[in-house]
């Protein structure tokens, strides 16, 4: 707009000083005053021009810086986008097998509740065994006692004999109650251990959210850094 006015101004001058070249000799003052003026304008087109020329090459070096920040904001957005797909990709997985061992252990725990209960049933089945083997074991000697009053030393040492027998029902019996007790501790034991690898697992997915959503802030940050230097440059234009 401003070179178009000066222009217009030239125009205007030049077209003056033709309209009055037919002025009389008397007139020659005023003339002499519009070529004077002309040559000013005329200088002043030739600087603004000049100016024309410096703006032209200006603008379109700051296109070329546009059009490459315009691209790197394409390959930051680009990057961006690859990042959050792995992010959601890694999380599905972690997932996937976060899901994959909660149910292993929710069957190894199931399982272990079936044992245990079967333990327990073994255990009370061994232990009204053993509790009734006694109870008719002494009954037999009791009876043998009102039978064989007549023979004492002869039951006598029947029944000693079969006291150590009896004794040896009764260890094999307890022995067999302590191994299902050792058992049972074992389970609880594999247990507690299958928890404490659960949690491992929960604190490593933790970890891994974390650390992709840190990356993902920083490529954000990076991108909105990027978008406020262009939109200072195009502020500046």
């Amino acid at each position: 707009m401003r070179n178009f006015a000066s222009i217009s101004c030239v125009i205007a001058i030049v077209v003056f000083a033709s309209s009055c070249a037919t002025l009389k000799p008397q007139d020659s003052k005023l003339v002499d005053q519009l070529k004077a003026e002309n040559r000013v304008c005329s200088q002043n087109l030739n600087l603004f021009m000049r100016e024309n020329d410096v703006l032209k090459a200006e603008n379109a070096k700051y296109k070329k810086e546009n059009v490459n920040l315009q691209s790197r904001n394409k390959l930051l957005q680009s990057d961006l986008n690859a990042l959050q797909t792995k992010y959601n990709s890694d999380i599905a997985m972690w997932n996937q097998r976060y899901n994959s061992l909660q149910q292993k252990y929710d069957v190894f725990v199931q399982q272990s509740d079936i044992k245990l209960q079967e333990l327990d049933q073994r255990n009370k089945e061994l232990e009204k065994k053993m509790a009734d083997e006694i109870a008719r074991l002494n009954e037999v000697i009791r009876k043998q006692e009102v039978d064989f009053i007549k023979e004492k030393e002869n039951i006598v040492n029947q029944n000693a004999k079969k006291e150590i027998e009896y004794q040896a029902t009764i260890d094999s019996l307890q022995k067999q109650v302590t191994s299902l007790t050792s058992e049972k501790e074992q389970l609880k034991s594999r247990l507690a251990e299958a928890e404490v690898l659960i949690q491992k697992i929960q604190k490593e997915l933790d970890e891994i959210k974390k650390a992709s959503v840190s990356d993902i802030k920083k490529a954000e940050d990076t991108a909105s850094e990027t978008k406020k230097d262009d939109q200072k440059k195009e502020e500046s234009k």
